[in-house]
């Protein structure tokens, strides 16, 4: 039987090495523990991308969910860039407790498009007055409204909820504006990848995840 000293000593030296090949702690060299440890491995990285691109996918599929499948999944790609759990377990309790807010949100943010979408149908109207510029008017209004969704996500924690995540979004804009403008970009390429291909559909949706959580790690850096 191995005595209970020499286990404790094996499971200092694995945690250790842990620490050492993460970033989560210092390693054997006196290095200070990284702030993102989960980023350190891109190829890991960019599969947890991935990963959460097609969750986000198939729990948005009924659109009026998509504010809760972006929230879920930065969340989730938070937690793994601090090397922290990320498990399904938390994957689920965040699910619930932004799933009622969430879904007035995805309720609004789905109206403001249909609107907006519905001013580019009749801009596109032969004979409508001014109708390239009402066109583009309303592609912006999508892009701002789509956006506005993404960083409401990011922003939402269970703690606080989705109304200081919404209720927050006028002060983002104001001390963040160069973040904000990311995060559109961001919203632009997701729609150019589903454009291309349905396939591609997944990648963009990661895209938008990472790249909320992304600004957020930027500003806090900026702030501090």
């Amino acid at each position: 039987m191995t005595p209970p000293a020499t286990r404790y000593q094996r499971r200092r030296r694995q945690a250790a090495r842990w620490a050492d090949r993460t970033g989560s702690g210092p390693d054997r060299s006196g290095r200070a523990p990284d702030v993102h440890p989960g980023a350190r491995d891109w190829f890991s990285l960019w599969g947890e991308v991935l990963l959460v691109g097609v969750g986000l996918f198939l729990l948005a599929l009924p659109v009026l969910t998509l504010p809760v499948a972006l929230a879920v999944g930065a969340g989730h790609l938070r937690r793994h860039l601090r090397a922290e759990d990320n498990s399904l377990r938390l994957c689920g309790r965040d699910l619930r407790a932004a799933l009622p807010g969430g879904l007035v949100v995805g309720a609004g943010a789905t109206g403001l498009a249909a609107a907006a979408g519905l001013t580019i149908r009749l801009a596109r109207l032969d004979g409508a007055p001014g109708g390239p510029a009402i066109a583009i008017l309303g592609a912006v209004g999508m892009l701002f409204v789509a956006t506005a969704v993404a960083l409401a996500a990011g922003a939402w924690r269970p703690d606080s909820g989705w109304t200081a995540a919404v209720g927050g979004l006028r002060r983002r804009l104001e001390t963040d504006p160069a973040g904000c403008g990311l995060v559109a970009f961001a919203v632009v390429g997701a729609v150019l990848l589903a454009w291309q291909s349905i396939v591609l559909t997944p990648a963009g949706c990661g895209l938008v995840a990472f790249a909320v959580v992304a600004v957020e790690a930027r500003r806090r850096k900026e702030g501090s």
